[in-house]
């Protein structure tokens, strides 16, 4: 599992959101060179049921020295509330540095998400991060 900095619900947009949201994140990562490397996980779901609001659609901008990749996943939750420890629907991204390559890596990549109630429409979620490989 993922620490509580990697992983993202939006779960608590209810609270907040009556139109169209623009999310940001920022992410500072150690990696390790030569392997593919778990960075993100994202998931929609209700914060009362726990239920999955659908699967976000990533867009990711390819980095200089590695390659992002994504994955549909189910995970456990680790943000706090009713879903604490459920499974959820998600994505996952990845990167994998290219061969010989360590040093400092900017990353950039966002997530759709569906509308999901009648008085919120969907948004967008966009993540910048650093990534140092070792």
């Amino acid at each position: 599992m993922l620490p509580k900095s990697i992983t993202l619900s939006i779960a608590f947009l209810t609270l907040f959101v009556c139109s169209s949201v623009a999310q940001a994140a920022s992410i500072e990562r150690t990696v390790r060179a030569g392997k593919t490397n778990l960075i993100y996980q994202f998931a929609v779901y209700d914060p009362d049921t726990c239920g999955s609001m659908g699967y976000s659609k990533p867009s990711l901008r390819q980095p200089k020295n590695g390659r992002l990749t994504s994955k549909r996943v189910r995970y456990r939750t680790d943000l706090s509330g009713n879903c604490t420890g459920r499974m959820v629907n998600g994505v996952a991204v990845y990167y994998t540095p290219s061969s010989g390559f360590r040093g400092v890596e900017k990353v950039r990549f966002g997530f759709g998400f569906p509308k999901f109630a009648d008085s919120i429409s969907g948004g967008y979620h966009n993540v910048r991060g650093t990534l140092t490989v070792k």
